[in-house]
């Protein structure tokens, strides 16, 4: 899964319907309620079967605009008629928002010590924290990393958007109490101007800084804003001044019609939220203008729609973490029928959540300083119980030693000598990059392949007398003249071509440099990624096969010119879908191991894998490499060669993954190469991974 598809699964599952079902007129509206759900509905097709509902994850848009409308609405209202307290506010927020949340959290909680390793339930305590505290998404915008196609299996990532909901509610009443004493003109152009410059936040950072844009306030403001907007000017205008009849049935159609083409024509490659997002986000707002129109009165206010629409922060609170801790115990994912069965399950799980909790507290009759009180309790409590599992360190003792071993393998999954984007500098500490000492130097350069090769290959060199230097950078393959793109990383391109040319550099001026180790996560000949270097700037577009044709070859012979012995790494064999570390979790874990029994499509058990279970886009790639080692008279170590043989290919010892995801090595599979036939000096006296 690639970066920005990992986002759209998970990312837009995040929501914003905490509101009171109330207009700016104080009036109940039914229509409101169905148009939520059909956001909730969007967003739990979308994820549980995509393809069903490919633009489905903006129902989390449709979502910022109806909270914006109703609560900005009753803002305006209450600032307008002198009723307005703070106190007041945040106590509704409380009982809408977080007796759900809670029950939710420590059921997350509860599950996680049954289902997940230590590590996981380590990192999903530190989310429920954030959570708890309406800080996810800043939790989830910092967790931007190469590894961030692991977000579809983080059980609490849908409260990034919470999160932003409260951070917009902290800001915009002190917004409107400013510009209280002016007129209705001000005060809307004031609400409008900020808006439009979150729009054109948005729509600029979309294309610099998209993980920003995507979870971040000032990115997402303008959605909450529209709607607020829209309610102000009803409040001040009064709803007569909305169209006739005939005019709201066409705007009705014509905001669904928006709408229903977000939902089909868009998908994870679709940049967002940007100038995509103006589509469904004026598609609710005109959809909302028209409460007389005959969608409106027909389908939204539809006592189905209505009732599901009542169930909708339930459901979104609910099956996000269900699907999430099935994901989990799946080596590959589960399958559609799997996610259907759950998103229905989660329906029901979301009645009882809000028959049972949501309307029990929601209109609770407590004052508002009682209310702050016992829920800043609460608040505070759960919150230092998520972090007591953070700082137990995931309560490891509960596992078997052999989950502890995998868990152990897992937080070894890669040295710490990687840049990661963004960066374009070397790690030159004297861990990464030792001077010290007479030693002649090997340095591995590469990708975050090549860094997991890093903690065999320490050892290798130590034991025969070279120094290690770990020149790396995530998803910068070590190529000349050739650089590659990433979706979500708009300057990746240029900084990775800046860290080469500056690793190359100062490579080739030290003169205690030996052997050059280039190693990488080789891609499929047809790879559309690559992008020729000309003049130091980023060229014409390139596939795979022309960027290794003319990068590789050209990375090999400036080393060699300088006299440098260069040892080419044929990748590691490319599990596709299924998961080596998850596995050994949903074997050893016994809780996680029944209901790996149920949700994955073809469990099984043992060390290796049958080779027409592996990715086989990648073969061409790796005999090119093959080749081009012969006829460049380098070194060569084929990974793929000592973990597989004709029929499987080995993923664990003795339970143990030898991988920590679908392609990188753990520990146990870095400690256990053999570079004895590229290094004949440097024999590891380790017996064959496969033998």
């Amino acid at each position: 899964m690639s970066l920005n598809t990992a986002s759209r699964a998970s990312g837009h599952g995040g929501w914003s319907h905490a509101t009171p079902p109330v207009t700016a007129q104080a009036g109940y509206r039914a229509d409101i309620d169905g148009l939520r759900a059909l956001a909730v509905a969007a967003v739990v097709i979308f994820h549980a079967a995509g393809w069903l509902l490919p633009g489905g994850y903006v129902g989390v848009d449709i979502f910022f605009v109806i909270s914006g409308f109703l609560i900005g609405g009753i803002i305006d209202r209450e600032i307008g008629n002198g009723s307005f307290g703070f106190a007041r506010f945040y106590a509704r927020r409380a009982r809408r928002i977080l007796p759900a949340l809670f029950v939710v959290i420590v059921s997350a909680c509860v599950a996680g010590l049954l289902l997940l390793s230590a590590r996981e339930l380590r990192e999903m305590s530190v989310e429920a924290a954030a959570a708890l505290l309406g800080i996810s998404n800043f939790k989830f915008w910092l967790r931007n990393d190469y590894f961030a196609g692991a977000a579809p299996l983080v059980p609490l990532l849908m409260t990034w958007s919470l999160g932003v909901e409260e951070q917009f509610y902290m800001l915009f009443p002190g917004l409107l109490l400013l510009v209280r004493r002016r007129s209705a003109r001000i005060k809307m152009l004031t609400v409008a101007t900020v808006t439009l410059l979150s729009l054109i936040l948005s729509i600029v950072l979309t294309r610099t800084a998209p993980w920003a844009a995507f979870y971040l306030l000032p990115t997402r403001a303008w959605e909450m804003g529209a709607g607020a907007l829209l309610a102000i000017w009803l409040v001040e205008k009064g709803e007569d001044r909305l169209p006739g009849p005939r005019l709201q049935d066409l705007t009705g159609l014509a905001g669904l019609a928006a709408i229903v083409i977000a939902l089909f024509a868009f998908d994870e490659k679709t940049p967002f939220p940007g100038f995509a997002a103006l589509l469904p986000v004026g598609g609710t707002v005109a959809l909302i203008a028209a409460r007389h129109g005959v969608v409106n009165r027909v389908l939204f206010a539809s006592r189905p729609l209505v009732a599901i629409g009542l169930l909708s922060y339930s459901w979104y609170l609910w099956h996000w973490p269900m699907m999430a801790f099935a994901r989990n115990a799946s080596d590959t994912a589960p399958g559609d029928r799997v996610m259907l069965t759950i998103a229905a399950l989660s329906l029901g799980v979301a009645w009882l959540s809000w028959r049972f909790v949501e309307r029990r507290f929601r209109y609770a009759a407590v004052s508002s300083t009682v209310t702050l009180r016992r829920f800043g309790a609460g608040l505070s409590l759960f919150a230092a119980l998520s972090l007591a599992l953070f700082v137990a360190k995931g309560v490891p003792g509960r596992l078997s030693p052999t989950a502890q071993q995998a868990d152990r393998m897992a937080k070894l999954a890669s040295g710490d000598c990687q840049q990661s984007f963004g960066i374009v500098s070397l790690r030159e500490d004297e861990h990464c990059m030792p001077k010290k000492g007479p030693a002649p130097i090997i340095a591995v350069m590469g990708d975050s392949h090549a860094n997991a090769l890093g903690f065999g290959l320490r050892g290798v060199a130590a034991r025969n007398g070279y120094r290690l230097w770990e020149v790396q950078k995530s998803a910068c393959f070590p190529l000349l003249g050739v650089t590659t793109a990433q979706e979500r990383q708009p300057f990746h391109s240029r900084q990775c071509t800046q860290f080469l040319d500056t690793a190359t550099t100062r490579l080739l001026r030290e003169p205690s440099l030996s052997v050059v180790v280039l190693a990488g996560a080789w891609p499929a000949v047809d790879d559309q990624r690559f992008n020729l270097v000309e003049n130091h700037q980023v060229g014409r577009h390139v596939d795979a096969a022309t960027a290794l044709r003319i990068g590789l070859p050209a990375m090999i012979e400036r080393f060699q010119r300088a006299g440098k012995r260069v040892i080419l790494v044929g990748d590691v064999p490319s599990f596709g879908h299924f998961h080596p570390l998850r596995h050994a979790f949903n074997v050893a874990i016994p809780a996680r191991s029944l209901l790996y029994d149920i949700v994955d499509p073809a469990p099984f058990s043992g060390d290796r894998i049958a080779l027409d279970r592996l990715d086989h886009r990648f073969d061409a790639s790796r005999a090119y490499i093959r080749a081009l080692a012969v006829r460049q008279k380098t070194g060569f170590v084929d990974i793929a060669a000592q973990f597989c043989d004709a029929q499987s290919c080995q993923h664990a010892r003795n339970g143990v993954p030898m991988f920590v995801d679908v392609s990188h090595l753990s520990f146990m599979g870095s400690m256990a190469l053999d570079w004895s036939e590229a290094l004949p000096a440097a024999a590891t006296n380790k017996e064959k991974i496969g033998g």
